[in-house]
């Protein structure tokens, strides 16, 4: 069970939801470091907070921005 409000698109792309759509989005290649699994995830710019889909680990501090 996933702690942070996101779902798998169709495509298997991690989408963390906001209220406000009108906000940039940021799509990005993440690696766990806890269990180093890899992923596409679309979050909206400026929004904290990332979860690994296979283990769950949580990391709030993470803040999403154009890497």
């Amino acid at each position: 069970m996933s702690l942070l409000y996101w779902h798998l698109d169709p495509h298997g792309v991690q989408m963390y939801a906001h209220a406000d759509r009108g906000l940039q989005w940021v799509r990005q290649s993440c690696k766990c470091p806890a269990c180093g699994h890899t992923w596409q995830a679309v979050a909206p710019r400026g929004s904290a907070g990332i979860e690994c889909p296979k283990c769950h680990e949580v990391d709030l501090s993470f803040v999403w921005k154009e890497r």
